[in-house]
């Protein structure tokens, strides 16, 4: 009992591990197993909260993890460091971190979440569907899963899973 109360509840403990990412590698969440807990960003102020949610999917949010300094920083305050929407956020398989800090690239599934490859731009706090361009008219559980990412050809390497059959998809990434 007072160990909840110093420290909260069992979920907020293990979410206090730390992981320093690396840039443009891929961070799977489902093997071997998913990394729960903060991944910090190898250059820059951000971070990934990654819950594991097991059969019920992963689930990521942002975290504005450093120092602020100066206050309203781009679309961030000192009082609203979290960052989470359901598009990008929910049954997430992977994810990566641009070469220069600014963008986030999740992969999701159509279990849980909409099933596509997002790219969350951190500073300005907006968010880019960049595969399928469109979302489908029925909802699918079409699996997408980041590969690789090739920042001189401005590209994704990314598989998309429809039931048995697994496609690879090259995805070009906008310009800023």
């Amino acid at each position: 009992m007072i160990l909840t109360l110093l420290l909260g509840p069992p979920s907020l403990l293990s979410a206090r591990e730390e992981t320093q990412d690396k840039v443009g590698v891929v961070v799977n969440l489902h093997e071997p197993s998913c990394p729960q807990g903060v991944h910090k960003q190898d250059k820059g102020p951000f971070a990934v909260l990654v819950n594991c949610e097991d059969a019920l999917g992963n689930y990521i949010g942002v975290l504005y993890y450093e120092t602020m300094g100066v206050p309203g920083v781009h679309k961030w305050s000192l009082g609203d460091r979290f960052w989470q929407e359901p598009v990008w956020s929910h049954d997430v398989t992977s994810y990566l971190w641009s070469s220069d800090g600014q963008y986030l690239y999740v992969a999701t599934s159509g279990i849980y979440g909409e099933g596509g490859v997002y790219r969350v731009d951190l500073l300005e706090r907006k968010s880019v569907r960049l595969y399928p361009k469109v979302n489908p008219k029925e909802p699918t559980e079409d699996e997408y899963q980041l590969k690789s990412a090739n920042f001189r050809k401005t590209s994704l390497l990314v598989t998309r899973k429809a039931g048995t059959e697994i496609e690879s998809i090259t995805v070009p990434l906008p310009r800023k």
